[in-house]
């Protein structure tokens, strides 16, 4: 294949990013897995374009959803910023079902989330294909430097954009207990969102000491990002109390392995899905004892460094194995695709398949 032609499946695989931009973190990572070669026929659609879905259907053979968010799940469900029974919700959840029921294939991060969203809208024919999340290997790595060099304070760092799956609270809550006992661990946060407004008058209330505990209310270019990463000692990952929360892996936990760094998250199926307890450090979603077990993490430089191993370890074992089997999925889609096309009957089918190709 030529520079020309490689470039020409290029466009094709992101030619529905047009409103959804490029360096969303899943959309770079499925960017980075697919072989363009490979995707001939097919496009890829970005999980935050469910509308798109609907306006494209004449295409819906070439098309692969990815089913990361669900948005009435996240409006209605996880962030609560829509009501249950209101018009709104009913369009969310119709348009979330249109896109579930009748697409051809479809990706998910887990299989636990992949089993909540059929909870919500029931069985699907698409071919489903599960697709970590992962993260940016040309953003995300290990420092050179030596990390078996402790600093005088354990680092925690939380990041995110501060909506309920988080469960920023508790982590604020357990930052309360681990410094009204010990000042050698420090806190911080960067990020802002929907919970913003609550964590202030929390972290407030609580009185948490300024020397300790800091928020940065800014969302950091991922570059700068993983300076923090590699200046922490600890990465929380999420708390939430949602079904999501339960169903997902988020971003951070990947990221925070790809850096070669301890990571502490909630225990849940999704994680177990894909990771052990020698892998991450995994806690119940309460207060006391998360503070318990970043405690337990402080004291013990070699229990951190053994997770950041360990963890980076799978993270890489993962990423090189999740590429080969999403892009042998690519391979199959494609052809399945065109036996699809060529074998129907319909008129329409075929029309729209002429017109598509000619198109391009």
């Amino acid at each position: 294949m030529n520079h020309n032609n490689k470039l020409q499946n290029q466009t094709r695989w992101t030619s529905f990013f047009t409103s959804n931009p490029k360096d969303y973190a899943r959309n770079q990572v499925i960017s980075a897995l697919t072989t363009p070669m490979i995707l001939q026929r097919l496009r890829i659609m970005p999980c935050f374009r469910k509308k798109e879905f609907i306006r494209k259907f004449y295409k819906w053979p070439y098309i692969i959803n990815d089913f990361f968010v669900s948005d009435f799940d996240t409006f209605v469900n996880d962030r609560q910023e829509v009501a249950p029974d209101s018009f709104r919700a009913k369009r969310l959840y119709v348009r979330d079902w249109l896109n579930f029921k009748l697409s051809k294939f479809i990706l998910f991060d887990s299989n636990a989330h992949f089993q909540y969203i059929s909870s919500l809208f029931g069985k699907t024919k698409a071919k489903v294909h599960i697709l970590p999340v992962l993260a940016n290997r040309q953003i995300y790595y290990p420092s050179s430097n030596d990390q078996s060099c402790p600093s005088k304070k354990v680092r925690v760092l939380f990041f995110g954009t501060f909506i309920p799956l988080h469960g920023l609270d508790k982590i604020v809550d357990a930052a309360k207990l681990v410094l009204d006992i010990r000042n050698d661990i420090t806190f911080k946060i960067i990020g802002k969102g929907q919970t913003l407004p609550i964590i202030k008058k929390k972290m407030y209330k609580l009185n948490l000491p300024t020397s300790n505990f800091t928020l940065h209310e800014v969302i950091l270019p991922e570059e700068e990002l993983r300076k923090e990463i590699l200046a922490a000692d600890i990465i929380l990952g999420i708390f939430g109390s949602s079904k999501k929360a339960q169903s997902v892996i988020p971003n951070k936990v990947y990221q925070g392995l790809a850096c070669k760094k301890c990571v502490l998250t909630m225990e849940s199926p999704a994680i177990k899905e894909l990771f052990n307890e020698e892998q991450i450090a995994i806690t119940r979603s309460r207060p006391d004892l998360i503070a318990q077990t970043i405690i337990k993490l402080a004291d013990s430089v070699n229990v951190r460094i053994a997770f950041a191993n360990e963890g980076y370890q799978k993270f890489i074992n993962l990423y090189d194995s999740v590429k080969l089997d999403f892009n042998t999925f690519l391979s199959i889609a494609e052809q399945e695709t065109e036996e699809f096309v060529s074998k129907t009957n319909f008129p329409c089918f075929k029309h729209i398949w002429q017109s598509f190709r000619e198109s391009r």
